[in-house]
């Protein structure tokens, strides 16, 4: 409900934050990754910020992840690759492929990948990868969006695109089989967030595109969806496209877009305004 500003923001005037972390055990220490310039990491809650690259090869972050347990591991998703550090970000290392990244909540050495080629998953934190669906032998053959399961990390959303069914795919064993799930005649989802209500059930908010463009723009028509029911049904969302789920309690969910900051908390918990009004956020993290 009330803010205040840490920083001026003067180190990354040319550049977007892609996403943050925090460490949980130190709320001082926050790291802050980069469209273009790799990761900056703070130690006095966000009023200075220094450089934190040694050995990230590929500075174009897509993902930032850290351990809760142990606040020294990050992994970073870049367009060349999968990096980690153990030592809060001194060095980094590749460790896989990849360009995105997604981290189970239960088990932080569970994490998987995926670029244009498959998804992989490791379970060691890095040390090895299995490939669990190769993207050119079955659907969905593109992903445009992903989201993992906050109490079972085995249970994945996928947005496909072009090459099989366009719509959502859901799959239960960690990537390796997928089901399709239809949301709308021709919607490609390309954001995803997966909460849950007080029951646990399964709600999934999603951003989508379509191939017909709007008469007077230039642009493709766009919308915004939610489900409170595991997908079966569907009905508009409040239209942002950022989205952020609180860990420890998981049916409250964030999200921003043209129109500020909002919370949500379920189905009988109609989306609220929660005071930043800004249309600059580009990036969502809950400690």
């Amino acid at each position: 409900l009330t803010w205040k500003r840490i920083s001026m923001g003067q180190e990354f005037q040319r550049d977007t934050v892609t996403a943050f972390a925090t460490d949980k055990k130190d709320p001082d220490v926050i790291y802050a990754s980069m469209k273009n310039a790799g990761v900056y990491k703070t130690i006095d809650g966000g009023l200075s910020w220094s450089p934190v690259n040694q050995g990230l090869t590929s500075t174009k972050v897509e993902s930032l992840l850290i351990e809760s347990q142990n606040p020294l591991i990050l992994y970073a998703s870049t367009v060349g690759g999968i990096f980690k550090t153990e030592d809060g970000g001194k060095n980094w290392s590749r460790i896989g492929e990849g360009t995105y990244l997604l981290m189970d909540w239960q088990d932080n050495s569970h994490l998987y990948a995926r670029d244009g080629n498959g998804i992989y998953e490791t379970a060691d934190q890095g040390s090895t990868w299995t490939t669990t669906h190769p993207l050119n032998e079955n659907c969905p053959k593109t992903i445009l969006s992903w989201a993992i399961h906050p109490l079972d990390g085995n249970t994945l959303l996928a947005g496909g695109g072009e090459g099989c069914e366009i719509g959502l795919y859901q799959s239960d064993d960690g990537g390796h089989t997928w089901s399709w799930m239809e949301v709308g005649e021709g919607f490609y989802v390309d954001e995803l967030a997966i909460g849950l209500n007080k029951q646990e059930n399964v709600s999934i908010y999603a951003k989508y595109y379509t191939d017909e463009y709007d008469p007077e723009q230039v642009y493709r028509i766009r919308g915004d969806l939610v489900s409170y029911d595991g997908g079966k049904t569907w009905q508009p969302d409040n239209g942002n496209r950022v989205f952020a789920i609180d860990e420890e309690f998981p049916f409250t969910v964030y999200s921003a877009g043209g129109s500020g900051l909002w919370a949500s908390h379920g189905k009988d918990y109609p989306s609220r305004r929660i005071g930043l009004r800004t249309i600059a956020i580009s990036a969502i993290h809950v400690d």
